[in-house]
């Protein structure tokens, strides 16, 4: 058997009497000196953090997007009564102050449409209780919204804007079906969440209803509320042998119409200093 000898570099130390040491050969002394070693490492650790946070932060915003919905659901359900009806009524209060005043539509007509939809039959899962009111725009604004506390208000603008009561019964379905699935209250709930929470902890309706009744009148409908009002409003409808195109045509001769029934109460008034302050 052949033996190959391995020669390994060593150098001598002066300072030793003991011999030999083995060292490291100068271009393998450079490769692993201790100085050195930093240089191995790919990222800093602040680059490490970094990398670390975005994740997080992302991980966080998902979760709250996740967990929002259904605590906004919950705090909604929550809230009592009495400050959603004493919201209800600054809001309309500010309305009346600023942009509507009495009815002058016919009591005839008026008491006929409100009898016709009080006969009309909930669909599956029910109605929330309402009340019927009229108003008259100032500025001839054509309008029908509902407040949280169950007021769903018609101005003459939109009786005289549509050829038939039944148009007007669709919109009042769909004006239940915003009711019915609490849009503008969880709207508002969500815009004013800490203020609504502390008021909650803490007793106090006097914290949180002024900040509910200006969300009220800044509500804007999502695409999914609207979707969810119109099929209430298309489902009450049928149930009571009225063609569901009467909704659709209802917002056909709206769209026409000096201001749309969609368009955000505070937008109508952004000029008038008595509802933004």
């Amino acid at each position: 058997m052949a033996v190959v000898p391995i020669r390994f570099p060593i150098s001598r130390t002066e300072d030793s009497g003991n011999g030999p040491r083995l060292r490291l050969a100068p271009e393998k002394r450079q490769a692993w000196h201790p100085e050195r070693q930093t240089d191995q490492v790919w990222l800093s650790p602040k680059k490490i953090a970094r990398w670390l946070i975005i994740p997080l932060l992302a991980l966080i915003w998902m979760t709250g997007s996740l967990l929002r919905p259904p605590l906004v659901q919950e705090l909604a359900e929550l809230l009592p009564a009495t400050w959603i009806k004493a919201a209800a009524i600054q809001a309309q209060t500010r309305l009346d102050n600023s942009l509507l005043g009495p009815s002058l539509a016919s009591p005839e007509r008026t008491e006929q449409l409100a009898a016709r939809f009080a006969a009309l039959e909930a669909p599956v899962g029910g109605a929330p209780p309402y009340r019927l009111t009229f108003r008259n725009a100032n500025p001839g604004v054509a309008l029908v919204y509902a407040l949280p506390e169950g007021s769903i208000v018609v101005t003459d603008e939109l009786l005289q804007a549509l050829p038939d009561d039944t148009h007007v019964l669709a919109l009042l379905c769909q004006q239940l079906g915003h009711l019915r699935y609490q849009h503008m209250l969880q709207s508002a709930v969500a815009d004013e969440m800490l203020v609504v929470s502390i008021a909650m902890l803490a007793g106090q309706e006097k914290w949180a209803a002024p900040r509910l009744a200006r969300s009220f009148l800044a509500t804007i409908d999502s695409a999914q509320n609207q979707l969810e009002a119109d099929r209430f409003a298309q489902a009450m409808l049928a149930q009571n042998h009225i063609s569901p195109s009467a909704l659709n045509a209802a917002q056909s001769y709206l769209s026409v119409s000096p201001a749309l029934e969609t368009q955000p109460l505070l937008e109508k008034l952004r000029s008038r200093p008595s509802i933004t302050n």
